[in-house]
């Protein structure tokens, strides 16, 4: 967008510290945006800054009160779809969300061990798609692991690791015996 030619509509929320900007346009009076963005401007040096929106974490959790480890998902209300992640409606009928716990326990439908250190995790780590006996697929770091686990293999959900990242474990039925 060049910013020479365009214009914008501003108003102040409330607070006279804060504006947001709710229509731009060319020099053409054509509309370009109607995207909100607020700025500060109690900054010292008299400048603005950007308030970014918080953005909700996309990971799937576990539910609230950790009493037994299952995942806080949904299901349709309309076609009994399962979800690990919220969305506005189903994705398959647009049918309302209800908030619903699954698990503990399910199958590996895919896994492997990742060997690149990333975002402070240091490798190797294991990773793992599960489907949840009675909900969705979700992905899951897999609990002290160094090679991947055996797609159909039984895992239960054993809590959250200290990143926040749900993890899954062998049961005991998989687990080799020495």
């Amino acid at each position: 967008m060049n910013h020479e030619s365009t214009s914008c509509a501003l108003v102040t929320l409330g607070n006279p510290n804060k504006i947001c900007v709710f229509k731009i346009f060319n020099q053409t009076e054509t509309f370009v945006s109607d995207r909100t963005v607020v700025y500060d401007c109690t900054m010292p040096n008299g400048m603005a800054r950007r308030i970014e929106p918080e953005r909700p974490d996309p990971r799937p959790r576990l539910t609230p009160d950790h009493s037994c480890a299952q995942l806080r998902g949904w299901r349709c209300a309309e076609c009994g779809v399962a979800r690990a992640v919220h969305a506005p409606r189903c994705p398959d009928c647009a049918g309302e969300l209800v908030a619903t716990d699954f698990g503990p326990r399910g199958i590996v439908w895919s896994s492997t061990v990742v060997h690149l250190d990333i975002a402070g995790i240091s490798a190797p780590y294991g990773l793992a798609y599960v489907d949840l006996d009675d909900g969705p697929r979700f992905l899951a770091h897999v609990d002290g692991t160094q090679e991947p686990l055996v797609v159909g293999s039984r895992v239960t959900i054993s809590g959250i690791n200290e990143r926040g990242d749900i993890e899954v474990s062998r049961t005991a039925t998989n687990r080799k015996s020495s």
